[in-house]
């Protein structure tokens, strides 16, 4: 799976460099979070480039996460499960490659930020995951358009039916 990781980088490094990455960020932040239902971070929010792992803003992602951040330091006992989100309809490995990168670019942010590593799962959410498509999973319409992951209590993963 490392490979295919690589590969993915790779990929996503010369598609960028290929379409330029002038593309100005919108100011998305989230103010205030909590995890009694998943949260949904979007691709413009986290300014991952558009199908793929490249971060376009460093800056604009560290705002994003810094709620996350700050509700982990104030909570000790809690931890995270984030499950990386890519185009639904593409469940090749690329898909998943892209799934899980994301996954684990925002753990190693929120690692960079002080949150214990310890305290961070990640996972690379694949459309064929039963709580992909439940009501409150990522597939459903009222959604975000594009979602980039989405942020679980890692206490409530059997809930949501993941591993």
């Amino acid at each position: 799976m490392k490979k295919t990781v690589i590969a993915v980088m790779i990929a996503a490094i010369i598609t960028a460099c290929l379409t330029g990455c002038t593309k100005s960020q919108p100011e998305k932040t989230v103010d205030t979070i909590s995890f009694e239902k998943p949260v949904f971070l979007s691709e413009e929010q986290l300014t991952f480039r558009n199908d793929s792992a490249i971060i376009m803003s460093e800056k604009a992602m560290l705002e994003t996460l810094t709620p996350v951040y700050e509700y982990m330091n104030s909570h000790p006992g809690f931890s995270l499960l984030i499950c990386g989100l890519y185009d639904s309809s593409d469940i090749s490995d690329y898909g998943q490659g892209i799934r899980e990168l994301r996954a684990e670019l925002i753990a190693d942010m929120l690692i960079e930020m002080g949150t214990d590593s310890d305290r961070v799962e990640t996972t690379g959410l694949s459309p064929d995951n039963p709580f992909y498509n439940a009501t409150d999973g990522p597939g459903s319409n009222d959604k975000t358009q594009h979602p980039a992951c989405v942020l679980i209590d890692a206490s409530a993963r059997e809930e949501y039916g993941l591993p």
